[in-house]
């Protein structure tokens, strides 16, 4: 759908890369809390 009436989607989406399996879940714990991230993967 377009034009002015097209609702716009304002989600942040986050894929989470890192080696240490603890880091990736602080910060998975920490982008949860936030209404407007979507944590869409994660890899390490």
């Amino acid at each position: 759908m377009t034009g002015p009436n097209r609702e716009v989607s304002k989600m942040i989406r986050v894929f989470l890369l890192d080696d240490h399996e603890v880091v990736r879940r602080g910060v998975a714990a920490l982008l949860s809390a936030e209404d407007d991230i979507e944590i869409v993967g994660e890899a390490g």
